[in-house]
């Protein structure tokens, strides 16, 4: 299950799929995915873990569509600060009625960097589920550019995402990541990086 949706990461440049339509996407972040304008993501004022809002991806389509890939929920900052780093990318998910799987998720840049998609091993959550933590701990080479993240939708259903840090961590902490490789011609926009993230609570 989520095996199949990493794969079809393989064939698609998350900072260059866009939306079909203006969507209310929460401050300082992107909407993106295979099937991006399959799904609509928002603030939630009524369902939140922390503070008084969270972020949600959720699929739109008539049920009896066949689904067609997946939606992101993400930022893409550069990766200066964090050179030569063990990071820790944390946050909270709830799903609801997920036929296939949500997760948290990141991916390290830079032009002599294998590009990898990491996901966390406790992340990859379906069905219903209340709020879960969920985490990823990966490396941040010298030669990195940029780094993105966010959280994944795969097919019918609703994820909130909610009270994300970026953290360094000591290299005593573990990666705690499924690595799979991306297509090396991807290529690298700077000008696709913001300075620093923003908006992690969703309270903006």
């Amino acid at each position: 299950m989520l095996e199949r949706f990493l794969l079809s990461l393989l064939c698609f440049g998350l900072l260059t799929i866009g939306i079909s339509a203006q969507q209310s996407v929460p401050t300082g972040w992107l909407q993106r995915g295979s099937a991006a304008g399959d799904y609509i993501t928002g603030v939630d004022h009524s369902i939140y873990h922390g503070g008084k809002a969270s972020g949600y991806i959720e699929y739109v389509l008539d049920p009896m569509i066949v689904q067609r890939g997946f939606a992101t929920l993400m930022q893409a900052v550069k990766a200066d600060k964090y050179h030569g780093k063990r990071i820790r990318l944390s946050g909270y998910l709830k799903t609801e009625r997920v036929k296939k799987s949500a997760a948290l998720w990141v991916r390290v840049e830079g032009k002599h960097i294998n590009r990898t998609f990491d996901v966390g091993t406790n992340s990859g959550l379906g069905g219903t589920s209340d709020w879960k933590r969920v985490e990823a701990v990966f490396d941040v080479p010298s030669s990195a550019q940029g780094m993105a993240f966010g959280v994944l939708l795969d097919g019918k259903g609703r994820v909130w995402i909610d009270d994300l840090r970026l953290d360094i961590v000591d290299k005593r902490v573990s990666t705690t990541t499924i690595r799979w490789p991306f297509r090396s011609d991807d290529g690298i926009d700077l000008q696709k990086y913001s300075n620093s993230a923003t908006n992690l609570d969703f309270e903006q």
